[in-house]
């Protein structure tokens, strides 16, 4: 398979993520169809997708640089502890990110053991899932007021940072809506079909855009000597469009990554956004 996708000019790093996603749509599909008591089972909800997202994983950035990402990940859940407050969560947060900021620094020496796909891409990702649930985690130590506070275990923790939903471009859910994914609490909404054929819909139009985009060499004609020689106007004009065909590809696999999110019936109900944001008022 690797040498087919070379000898066509196609690297395997540039279509992993979207050979993922299009494999996780069809393994959500499947889940639909399982009998409903193993589906209201929590124990094989949280294997179910936390397993996929791991090897999800490692099927894009290898093993290797996978189990790098497992520790690192889990390490983070030390700073549950120190969410009393609603400094000490900022606090715990910008920590949280100044680490992603060092591996930012450090990928630039290292090739990830010959894999293009940078792991901090993941680890991107993460960051505001790792952000919602230390805000979940004050809540619950603000609603306690003083008295014995019950932080969700690690394990439900690495469940809901590998849970392959949003893993490789998003979305980004909370801590609460993970829980109700988890315990099968939401119900196909009205709109379900219609929201998943418009994202199909969406997804193979920035497809077939980024393809003729690519295939007349919009991109290439900005890095050609004609270009430089060209008007300002013309400068601009393949310089915009250029930048639409590179992101037309990104938009492909967000709209894939919502039609697994709508297939799970994974909800954002934004419920709990008012009590974070009054949580962040740390004066």
């Amino acid at each position: 398979m690797l040498d087919k996708l070379s000898s066509l000019g196609i690297k395997f790093d540039d279509v992993a993520v979207l050979l993922v996603l299009l494999i996780q749509i069809g393994i959500s599909v499947a889940y639909t169809y399982l009998p409903l008591s193993m589906r209201q089972n929590t124990l094989f909800n949280k294997v179910f997708y936390s397993g996929i997202g791991v090897f999800s994983s490692a099927f894009v950035f290898g093993w290797r640089p996978t189990l790098i990402i497992i520790p690192a990940i889990l390490f983070q859940y030390i700073g549950a502890w120190f969410c009393k407050t609603p400094k000490g969560t900022m606090m715990t947060s910008l920590l949280s990110f100044a680490a992603v900021t060092l591996c930012h620094i450090y990928r630039y020496f290292t090739d990830y053991y010959g894999n293009s796909n940078s792991i901090i891409n993941i680890l991107m990702l993460q960051m505001p899932k790792i952000v919602y649930f230390f805000w979940h985690c004050h809540s619950l130590y603000r609603k306690a007021d003083g008295g014995i506070v019950e932080l969700p275990s690690i394990d439900d923790y690495f469940v809901y940072m590998f849970s392959f939903i949003g893993q490789m471009t998003g979305p980004a859910y909370n801590y609460d809506e993970h829980c109700r994914l988890i315990n099968l609490q939401n119900q196909d909404g009205p709109n379900k079909k219609s929201k998943i054929f418009g994202r199909v819909g969406l997804a193979i139009g920035c497809l077939a855009f980024y393809a003729i985009g690519t295939a007349y060499s919009a991109v290439n004609y900005t890095i050609s000597e004609k270009f430089e020689k060209s008007s300002i106007f013309v400068r601009i004009f393949f310089i915009s469009i250029s930048g639409y065909v590179l992101r037309s590809r990104y938009y492909t696999a967000w709209s894939i990554s919502e039609i697994i999110g709508f297939q799970l019936n994974l909800k954002d109900s934004h419920k709990n956004y008012n009590e974070y944001l009054e949580n962040i008022n740390i004066y």
